[in-house]
C-alpha cells in the first residue's frame, strides 16, 4: 500500500529516548488504534506516550495540550488532520509527524515531516479502520 513502508519506517526510527505525543479520536475505532500503538510502544521499548482524545473536527486547544510537553514525535489516529491542516502547520516546526487515518482524503500531507498513511491512496473506495491500519504497521 501506498505510503504503508514510510508508516512502518516511522515507527521503526522511534528511540527509546523520543517523546511521543498520541492524538486520537475519541470513538472505538481511535480507542481501539490507540490501545493497539501503546501495546507496540511498550513491548518496543519506547516511552509511555501522552496521549491525547479528540473529537472531530480537532478542538481548538490540541495545540496548546500538545505544548504541555516537548515532544519530537507526534502520532494521528482515527483523525481526518488533512482537513484541518492549520494545526499540522503549528505541529510541524517542532516534532515529526505520522497520521494513520480511513476516512475520505482532502490532501496528501506528506512531505519531510510528516508521514500521511491511509489506505484510500491506493483505492479510494477502500475502507479498512484505523485499528486495523495500526495493527497492519505494527506488525511489519
Amino acid at each position: 500500500m501506498k505510503y504503508q513502508k514510510d508508516a512502518v519506517d516511522f515507527l521503526r526510527n522511534i528511540k527509546e529516548t523520543d517523546e511521543i505525543v498520541v492524538v486520537f479520536n475519541n470513538d472505538g475505532d481511535g480507542v481501539a488504534s490507540c490501545s493497539l500503538l501503546m501495546k507496540f510502544l511498550e513491548i518496543t521499548g519506547r516511552k509511555k506516550p501522552y496521549i491525547i482524545e479528540q473529537p472531530k473536527p480537532m478542538h481548538k486547544n490540541l495545540i496548546s495540550r500538545i505544548n504541555t510537553t516537548v515532544p519530537n514525535k507526534i502520532i494521528f489516529l482515527d483523525l481526518v488532520v488533512d482537513q484541518q491542516e492549520d494545526i499540522l502547520k503549528k505541529i510541524r516546526s517542532f516534532a515529526d509527524i505520522l497520521i494513520v487515518d480511513h476516512h475520505q482524503i482532502t490532501k496528501n500531507l506528506n512531505n519531510k515531516t510528516i508521514v500521511h498513511f491511509n489506505p484510500r491512496f491506493t483505492d479510494s473506495k477502500m475502507y479498512t479502520s484505523a485499528t486495523y491500519n495500526v495493527y497492519k504497521i505494527c506488525s511489519e
